[in-house]
């Protein structure tokens, strides 16, 4: 390494590109596996703890919330610095939080551990696809395609995973397994890309279609986490058992991680914004096939077909979103695109309830007007629109 202050020059991940891309990957493994497992770690402590429910449902109510506001926070400080310094910075937080967890002894220690972990979380998911397009010689579209298949991979395997450590071991060491590969990637972040910045950030893509995408993500994320968090309850309800439902959820991400496959696959960038259009249709139909008739069956079947659907929606609009918006506003771009998936699902879930008569108006709603967002992209073909600059 030279002294003479040069903005890049050959370091590690041109020589070792793998090992580049390890300390995203598994950042994202850890993250995943913290959304999709950490509800049974949750169940276990609330049962041997005695917590009542309410004050339980705490836990996880601070780390999301503190997720939401550090995701911005993250995507601007990135643009602002690097996206490396705010990975590890995230993850540092992260690893902290979820061993503060480990050695908790009071509702509040497990609080304030968890507030550590969303604030560390939401600095440094941000960064993932911004670090995996950087560090890859491959397209952006093929790289964060082997993304989403790693992701559907843990999705599926973490809650039985989780269920059967917390039953052999206890809550406490199944929840050292969170940190346990955050570390994993923090250890890795020695051959992330350094660089530094060469322009100034702009606070916000001015973009239109980047923020028409952005408002079709909040749609199809209001879409898909119906099916996520409220068709559960309604299938419990009617009688479908845990195992079953446990199934079929697990049947969904391997539904995503193959779809991710094909996607990465077909590697065709020119039908990017079809593939979208295909993805809110196959969401759609998921959902109205268990609403229109709930039974095992209907949501197996669901569940296969909004895993396939999530896949055609999740790495199109990354791709479209980090390449609408500026080269130095990508962090801000990620934190946009999350937040918007977020704040989607939250809407959505608030506003539809249980009731499968008003959820079905809903979705109908939803599905028309995510589609209806993309029309106006159709006016010129999808490589100019991926081009577009603000």
């Amino acid at each position: 390494m030279t002294l003479s202050g040069e903005t890049h020059q050959t370091h590690p991940a041109a020589l070792r590109p793998r090992l580049a891309l390890a300390s995203p990957i598994l950042g994202n493994a850890a993250y995943i596996v913290e959304i999709s497992g950490f509800s049974v770690i949750l169940a276990s402590f609330a049962a041997s703890s005695g917590t009542d429910p309410d004050r339980a449902v705490w836990i996880y109510s601070v780390y999301s919330a503190v997720v939401a506001i550090a995701i911005l926070a993250g995507g601007w400080i990135g643009d602002r610095f690097s996206a490396r310094l705010v990975f590890v910075l995230g993850m540092t937080l992260f690893i902290l939080g979820g061993v503060g967890f480990f050695f908790a002894t009071t509702l509040g220690m497990l609080l304030v551990a968890r507030l550590l972990q969303g604030a560390g979380g939401g600095l440094f998911s941000p960064m993932v696809p911004v670090l995996l397009i950087a560090g890859s010689k491959s397209t952006d579209s093929n790289i964060l395609s082997s993304w989403a298949i790693i992701s559907g991979l843990v999705a599926a395997a973490a809650p039985l995973t989780f269920t059967m450590l917390s039953d052999s071991f206890g809550w406490r060491a199944a929840s050292l397994a969170i940190p346990g590969i955050a570390l994993s990637a923090l250890v890795c972040t020695r051959w992330l890309p350094r660089t530094t910045r060469e322009h100034e950030p702009r606070k916000l893509p001015r973009s239109t279609a980047f923020w028409m995408l952005a408002a079709h993500v909040f749609c199809v994320y209001g879409l898909t986490t119906y099916f996520l968090y409220v068709v559960p309850l309604q299938a419990v309800d009617i009688g479908i058992s845990h195992l079953d439902l446990g199934t079929a959820l697990s049947a969904l991400w391997l539904a995503f991680a193959a779809g991710s496959g094909v996607v990465r696959k077909l590697n065709d960038d020119r039908h990017l914004l079809a593939y979208l259009v295909l993805g809110v249709a196959l969401d759609f139909i998921a959902i109205a096939l268990f609403l229109l008739n709930p039974a095992t069956i209907t949501l197996f079947a669901g569940a296969t077909i909004l895993g396939a659907g999530m896949a055609l929606n999740n790495v199109p609009t990354t791709v479209l979103m980090l390449r609408l918006a500026p080269p130095q506003s990508k962090g801000m771009a990620s934190s946009i695109d999350i937040v918007a998936a977020r704040a989607g699902g939250i809407a959505t879930v608030s506003l539809l309830g249980t009731s499968p008569s008003l959820g079905l108006i809903g979705m109908i709603a939803l599905s028309v007007l995510a589609v209806a967002l993309l029309a106006p992209l159709f006016g010129t073909n999808s490589t100019a629109v991926i081009s577009s600059t603000n």
